[in-house]
């Protein structure tokens, strides 16, 4: 049976809103394992919201893919080979891309505008790219964030996910009072999770942000 996407705001709002009652319902019950598999799908969908507000990825596409008009620009930015491809699917890849653009300057910003104008002028093809600036402008908005903050929580996700997954693999050989206060804890801790990634990386980007539509990134 198929999935079909959230593709409106309206509907993307009612799926979060609907998930975070979920997960507050199964905390109530104690069923830790759905709690902490809501939460998980919670980060991942924050990550992504971030990505898709500064036009890098299509929060509608199934298969979630750096969209090609900036994916020069990403690639410069890792230092990455033209044809270097992101699995922006992986949560690892997402933090790691995330805290890049946290961690980039506004010379190197510059620069990556530059070099990428430059390739495509150099190109015998057309090549449809997001229009010179892109990559200062998204630098100005990310100064929005505060990094220190972002980077900390950053710092949290890898132990907890480790924790989920050895909780997960480890759950049928273990009594089930041990394991209680991990799954417990484990959920508490992916709530935290969620709300400093929304209150100190996506909310405060996305206000005023008009990326997507200045470069007519679909």
């Amino acid at each position: 049976m198929s999935m079909e996407i959230a593709k409106t705001g309206k509907e993307k709002q009612l799926t979060y809103t609907t998930e975070y009652r979920q997960f507050n319902k199964a905390m109530k019950e104690e069923f830790y394992l759905e709690a902490v598999a809501i939460g998980y799908a919670i980060i991942e969908d924050r990550l992504t919201a971030f990505l898709h507000h500064a036009g890098i990825v299509t929060r509608t596409n199934d298969n979630l893919k750096i969209n090609r008009k900036v994916y020069p620009y990403i690639r410069k930015l890792l230092d990455k080979e033209e044809d270097y491809s992101v699995k922006i699917k992986d949560i690892s890849v997402k933090i790691a891309l995330i805290t890049a653009l946290l961690d980039m300057t506004e010379s190197k910003a510059n620069a990556i505008d530059v070099c990428v104008e430059s390739y495509v002028q150099g190109l015998n093809r057309k090549r449809a790219i997001a229009q010179s600036g892109y990559m200062h402008d998204l630098y100005i908005e990310i100064k929005k964030v505060n990094a220190e903050l972002v980077i900390s929580t950053f710092k949290n996700i890898e132990p907890w996910r480790i924790q989920r997954n050895h909780l997960i693999h480890a759950l049928l050989n273990k009594t089930v009072e041990s394991t209680k206060d991990v799954k417990k804890r484990c959920a508490l801790e992916s709530y935290t999770i969620t709300r400093e990634i929304d209150n100190n990386l996506v909310k405060p980007f996305k206000q005023g942000n008009r990326l997507r539509k200045k470069y007519n990134i679909q």
